[in-house]
């Protein structure tokens, strides 16, 4: 994880300006963090959490990022609707 975070980190030529970007990466786990959509969902929150933690970060999911979290509640039921619809 950490050499692709140096590599986003790199400065980069874009057209007659260096651009800077950083990432945070959310890390989940099939099976053991969940199947079909619940595995991104997951993982969506643990990008989230390496976003809180600064810039240039990454997260493995733990299932304490779901604890009173409405949004990823709902969003877990969006996305399983979607892989149904297939």
């Amino acid at each position: 994880m950490q050499e692709i975070l140096h590599s986003l980190a790199r400065p980069f030529q874009l057209k007659h300006e260096l651009a800077n970007i950083s990432g945070s990466i959310g890390i989940s786990l099939f099976p053991d963090d969940g199947d079909d959509a619940e595995v991104l969902i997951n993982a969506d929150q643990a990008m989230y959490l390496a976003k809180q933690q600064g810039r240039n970060r990454f997260s493995y999911f733990a299932p304490f990022m779901q604890e009173g979290q409405p949004d990823a509640d709902r969003a877990r039921q969006r996305t399983a609707q979607c892989f149904e619809k297939q």
